[in-house]
């Protein structure tokens, strides 16, 4: 194992040329951070990228400040896009996380958008490379704050969508491991996220106002 003090300095040379990532994965291959340590929160960056100083931060709801330039990096919240895909029958397409964080637990298709992407379109790009389906949007359920993983740092503003299957065969692919239809009375008690349940308890609320609990435009569509 090579010393601390020259992947101190290996990673300061990183974040100096926009590259902290290569920092941590050194770190990360010498054994100095595990894997599932990496996998559960987002990588949290010490260094100022402008100049490589050492960043001040106050806390979760404060932004980073160099001690050296002064720059300010903002700790934006990082946006997210989902569906929650229905069919005919008025069940709900809830998947399995095939990676960390939450490798395992029940969750709903979707993910972080791309650079100037909208929600729309990141939501059915995320249910597309996750599921191997196109969607139909329908409508927004509603926006809901959250942090990544176990980070106590790092939120996210997440999008909702009520939408269903126009093509394809679902088959699970990318962060998905299994995919299948649960029924109103029968959907996982627990789920990943902790804003995961307020999405679905807003999602049963959204059925009162639709025939037997199934969208007037799934019904048209079929």
């Amino acid at each position: 194992m090579i010393p601390i003090n020259t992947l101190y300095v290996a990673l300061r040379r990183a974040s100096k040329f926009d590259n902290f990532c290569i920092g941590t994965a050194i770190i990360w291959k010498y054994g100095y951070i595990s894997q599932s340590t990496y996998n559960n929160r987002m990588p949290k960056m010490n260094f100022c990228p402008n100049c490589g100083g050492a960043l001040v931060d106050l806390g979760r709801d404060s932004h980073p400040v160099c001690e050296r330039c002064g720059t300010t990096h903002w700790r934006n919240s990082k946006p997210t896009a989902g569906v929650l895909i229905e069919n005919q029958h008025g069940e709900l397409l809830i998947v399995k996380r095939a990676f960390e964080p939450f490798k395992g637990e029940w969750d709903l298709p979707g993910g972080f958008l791309e650079p100037g992407e909208p929600p729309e379109a990141g939501a059915i790009r995320e249910v597309k490379e996750e599921l191997n389906v196109d969607v139909q949007l329908t409508g927004l359920l509603g926006v809901y704050m959250d942090v990544y993983g176990d980070s106590s740092y790092e939120y996210t503003l997440n999008f909702y969508y009520l939408g269903f299957i126009t093509a394809g065969t679902i088959q699970a692919a990318d962060d998905v491991g299994e995919a299948h239809w649960f029924s109103l009375e029968n959907v996982p008690a627990t789920m990943a996220f902790a804003h995961d349940r307020d999405v679905m308890a807003d999602w049963k609320k959204s059925r009162a106002g639709r025939v037997d609990g199934v969208s007037s435009s799934i019904l048209s569509d079929k």
